[in-house]
């Protein structure tokens, strides 16, 4: 029952972001969101590296 809802609602809401042009500035978060997580990675490899 719940499953139905959830997925009706994420597919109104992905389409009212695809009509309204709010879609760059999703896909421009999700590109910056990859971006701190791999630079936090190389840091972390990085650091790992020093304490040894």
């Amino acid at each position: 029952m719940f499953d139905w809802l959830f997925t009706s609602l994420i597919l109104i809401i992905g389409f009212i972001i695809l009509v309204t042009g709010f879609i760059k500035y999703v896909l421009l978060g999700w590109i910056i969101y990859l971006l701190i997580i791999v630079v936090l990675w190389i840091i972390a490899r990085i650091w790992l590296c020093f304490r040894k």
